[in-house]
């Protein structure tokens, strides 16, 4: 088995287990997804990239539930949306952010939508900030569709591709 497959099986894992208890708390009769909700799923994943694109903290902040959980690499767990902007804001005051989703595979399944992705980002530092960096990421986005339509995220998690190991 390749290591991408490996990864997605993890990912799907993650995914599925983490949806069942709020799913068994729903109606007993699951609901077909809507063309509207793979809209609003992908609708959530390009206001992600321009949020970020564009430094906006404020719209950053709507993408994520109040008690979302982000796993960024090489940094613990971060767990609801006020210790997701601190983390996100740190990077928005010191690099200019380029992020762009390369591939995105979504499943829709009685209000939630999971979301396994691919991404290109490029880290410019702003004066005296450092580095510059390019990295390419593969994760698995968790989003809730709430009573209002809204869509947030409840978990994210996501890794940098690393080159093979020899």
């Amino acid at each position: 088995m390749t290591q991408k497959i490996q990864f997605l099986s993890c990912v799907w894992a993650f995914a599925l287990i983490s949806m069942l208890p709020q799913r068994s708390a729903r109606a007993s009769t699951p609901e077909e997804p809507s063309e509207a909700d793979f809209r609003a799923a992908r609708g959530w994943l390009e206001s992600y990239s321009a949020s970020i694109n564009a430094g906006d903290i404020v719209a950053f902040a709507k993408l994520w539930a109040d008690d979302g959980d982000w796993a960024p690499p090489d940094a613990p767990m971060l767990r609801g949306r006020q210790a997701i902007l601190e983390h996100a804001r740190a990077a928005f005051q010191k690099y200019r952010i380029h992020h762009e989703f390369t591939d995105q595979g979504i499943k829709v399944v009685d209000g939630f939508a999971v979301a396994l992705i691919s991404s290109a980002e490029r880290y410019t530092p702003k004066e005296g900030a450092g580095v510059a960096l390019e990295q390419r990421v593969k994760g698995a986005v968790i989003l809730l569709r709430s009573a209002d339509g809204l869509w947030t995220a409840t978990h994210f998690i996501w890794n940098r591709d690393a080159p093979p190991s020899h």
